[in-house]
């Protein structure tokens, strides 16, 4: 069957039509110069109509530039004869916009986006109160600016007597300041944030931590946290009676400005840097973390838009992933996230929303992005992700916003109906390794590399890209947690590192970032330990021998409540993730001699008032 397209366009727009899907979603990877010709172009009234009169039935993607203005990228199913206005959108011109928006087709949107709208429409209308929903914003497709944020924050602390805001410090690029909304009713007026956190761990009430934008690149995110809190300063105030909340509504200034996923300042992806803790941004998060010792936390992101990319589709509105220790935590902690994880879904799915786990996987564990980060310090994390990104400008947000909303509104609900599970379950926890890590036992042993197993599944309607044409209403999808140990390695007491190392400073650095103690012994020192040994394809570690430390050592003692220590110390933690900096070898602060020795050691006995045993 053939059919005939027109598109048009304004005067000067640049057009272009190609066969298929798009490989990217990012406008500047089309290139405008190739694609299918115009049998015809028709100049009008300030426009110009592109007209393709002998075109296959099929799926095809059109790009349209102009200069000042938003690049457009569009999937379009011909069918039949259709015509096609496309309008480019002015460019705001002072940062905080991609300048482009790559859409779906028009019969995807109808039939797969929006179908749900008239399910929550008047229900959360008053959420859509944040500053990218405001009338009159200069750039359709500008994100919330950072002078927007901080001016929004301002006007609920004004007329919220619950609301504190403090400063994590500025952004290194730019200078931003990096706010931390303090949500709760105790009076932490006039203090700092240091006083105003130890007023707060000792009030007997669970703590949230809420993170947004990380990835400057997924603006809902950001948008969602100020929706949240803005509730939390109204009509959901009570909730702060039984629990208090901070919310650090966007990680990545700098990147907003620049739309940029990664650090513009080191070009590296903040949420694969909470081991290394190598960005100003990560060490300020993980600073507030370890004052507060929050019992939940929720890292708030959005995810590619796959609809813009596959022949089919498995349509989610939000998903779900926890984070954590894992095999390597006490399964209480383990089952109460799936719990919660599960609740939350099912709420989100009760409204209209379609939910799931995140790639597929209900659990991450020991690993350098955030969630996966906190749930390792023995907190309940969770990951949110929404399909959107900037790739797809701001187009569908207010279903973007309230899926975040709706589902971090699911886990504080949660959190209020079980906070004396919730408190006890991480007090436990964290009690347990606090108590059992100073211990040495041969079987203890702490995992590597964990092994998922698929453990539940979900429905959710499967969908013809190009059409929205369900293809599956109740299609299965599976989902898999990390249930089996693949490497183990008995959970070693302390670790030992020489004094002197080349990178020794910087050693020391990351070991406070994560608030680990240490202690130095003095020169001349002797310690019974084993040490790693890098071979070609694996590492292990040497039989036990008497050391002497002729400079003395830094020691680690595993006096922690998480496994936070091991994870960074063991060289061959999660093999499979070899190139993110999760280790101290993968960091490049050790490096092997030679014959293949690292300058690190475990010790294996049992801690004596938190202390390796020395002889002189």
């Amino acid at each position: 069957m053939m059919s005939k397209l027109t598109i048009t366009v304004p005067t000067g727009a640049v057009c272009s039509l190609h066969a298929g899907i798009p490989s990217s979603q990012n406008f500047n990877e089309i290139d405008q110069n190739s694609g299918i010709a115009a049998t015809d172009v028709i100049t009008g009234s300030g426009t110009a109509t592109h007209c393709y009169s002998v075109l296959e039935n099929g799926v095809y993607h059109c790009a349209v530039s102009l200069k000042g203005h938003n690049s457009v990228g569009r999937i379009v199913n011909l069918t039949e004869d259709k015509e096609l206005t496309i309008q480019p959108t002015a460019l705001a011109g002072d940062g905080f916009e991609a300048g482009y928006e790559m859409l779906c087709s028009e019969e995807f949107e109808k039939n797969a986006l929006v179908s749900h709208k008239d399910a929550w429409g008047a229900r959360y209308a008053n959420i859509f109160c944040t500053p990218q929903f405001k009338a009159g914003r200069r750039g359709k497709h500008q994100q919330t600016t950072n002078q927007e944020v901080t001016e929004f924050i301002e006007s609920l602390r004004a007329n919220s007597k619950n609301m504190y805001v403090f400063s994590l410090g500025t952004s290194p690029k730019y200078g931003y300041n990096m706010p931390l909304v303090l949500l709760t009713k105790e009076n932490v007026d006039g203090l700092s944030l240091e006083q105003a956190a130890a007023v707060i761990r000792k009030n007997g009430k669970p703590t949230i931590q809420y993170l947004a934008q990380c990835h400057a690149t997924e603006p809902a995110s950001c948008e969602g946290a100020l929706a949240v809190m803005a509730s939390l300063c109204g009509e959901h105030a009570s909730v702060l009676d039984a629990m208090d909340i901070y919310i650090i509504p966007r990680m990545n200034l700098d990147g907003a400005y620049e739309v940029t996923r990664k650090s513009p300042t080191t070009n590296e992806d903040m949420n694969r840097d909470y081991l290394y803790m190598h960005n100003a941004e990560v060490r300020m998060v993980t600073a507030a973390y370890n004052l507060f010792r929050p019992e939940v936390c929720i890292d708030g992101h959005e995810k590619m838009q796959r609809a813009l990319l596959e022949e089919e589709n498995v349509c989610t509105d939000v998903e779900l992933e926890t984070g954590g220790g894992a095999l390597n935590h006490p399964a209480a902690m383990t089952q109460l996230v799936m719990t919660m994880a599960l609740d939350a879904l099912g709420k989100v799915r009760e409204l209209g929303l379609r939910g799931h786990f995140y790639s597929r996987l209900a659990s991450a564990a020991g690993g350098s992005a955030g969630s996966s980060y906190f749930g390792t310090r023995n907190s309940l994390s969770f990951l949110i992700e929404t399909p959107g990104q900037v790739a797809v400008g701001m187009n569908y947000m207010e279903r973007r916003v309230l899926a975040h909303y709706v589902i971090v509104f699911a886990i504080i609900d949660y959190t209020l109906q079980h906070s004396d599970k919730i408190l006890s379950t991480v007090r436990n926890s964290r009690e347990y390794m606090r108590q059992n890590n100073p211990v040495y036992d041969e079987n203890t042993k702490f995992v590597l590399e964990h092994k998922s197993t698929v453990t539940g599944a979900l429905e959710l309607p499967l969908l013809r890209t190009a059409t929205g044409e369900i293809i599956d209403q109740n299609h299965t999808v599976e989902y898999s947690e990390h249930t089996d140990a693949e490497l183990t390695r008995s959970r070693a007491t302390a670790f030992v590192i020489p004094v002197g190392l080349a990178e020794e400073q910087e050693i020391l650095r990351v070991a406070k970032n994560h608030d680990l103690a240490h202690y130095t012994i003095p020169a001349g020192s002797t310690v019974l330990l084993r040490q790693y040994r890098q071979n070609e394809k694996d590492i292990t570690v040497a039989d036990e021998q008497t050391v002497r430390f002729e400079n003395g050592a830094h020691v680690f003692p595993n006096t922690v409540d998480s496994t936070i220590l091991s994870v960074i110390m063991e060289p061959d933690f999660n093999p499979q993730r070899a190139e993110r900096k999760m280790t101290l070898l993968r960091m490049g602060l050790i490096t092997a001699d030679e014959n293949g020795f690292l300058p690190l050691y475990r010790y294996c006995h049992t801690l004596r008032d938190g202390l390796v045993t020395v002889e002189l």
